[in-house]
């Protein structure tokens, strides 16, 4: 055991001195944003599940939805990538003489704005949809179903030999002759 790590008095003097009083007040800054931002998101989620907010007439946003959330936006900042990215980008700070303290911060508070800002977009994109996606009849399902039905045909395109030798469901999975594709399978 170190000197230091012996006396308690020692080891909080050690952490106290390792930043400077302007690197302590960007600190306690960064904790009173993440602080900040968690009194304001689990009190959107208060508000969604108290019945103010209906996802259909008869479903409401329930609490567990937005803890299933939280829990997966937590388990998703751990991600390799996202922990490559942050170590990266200190090495090089550290590299260049800088004191990269706020890299993680800004990776996550970044990182979250554009979550949050395509969720918003894909809500309003929802709700624009809305009325199309319900009329059967609308241009919305005219030409998704023409670009759903080629991009599936140009996907399959290079497998047509496969599928050549088959008849009619009746005829069974053999097609012509025990060619098809149960005879190439087994």
């Amino acid at each position: 055991m170190t000197d230091l790590a012996a006396r308690p008095h020692g080891r909080l003097a050690g952490v106290r001195n390792a930043l400077t009083p302007r690197e302590w007040a960007r600190a306690a800054a960064m904790a009173a944003t993440i602080i900040g931002l968690n009194v304001l998101g689990w009190g959107m989620l208060a508000a969604a599940a108290s019945g103010h907010y209906h996802i259909t007439g008869t479903q409401l946003f329930g609490f567990g939805t937005g803890v299933l959330a939280y829990t997966l936006g937590i388990r998703h900042a751990f991600d390799a990538d996202h922990i490559a990215a942050i170590d990266n980008t200190t090495r090089k700070l550290v590299h260049d003489g800088k004191r990269p303290l706020s890299v993680g911060f800004f990776f996550s508070l970044g990182h979250s704005t554009v979550v949050f800002a395509l969720a918003v977009l894909l809500n309003l994109g929802i709700r624009a949809l809305n009325g199309a996606v319900k009329d059967d009849s609308s241009g919305l399902h005219t030409y998704t179903g023409i670009i759903g039905t080629s991009v599936s045909g140009t996907f399959l395109f290079p497998f047509r030999d496969e599928f050549r030798g088959q008849r009619s469901s009746s005829t069974g999975i053999m097609g012509r002759g025990g060619h098809g594709l149960h005879r190439r399978i087994h």
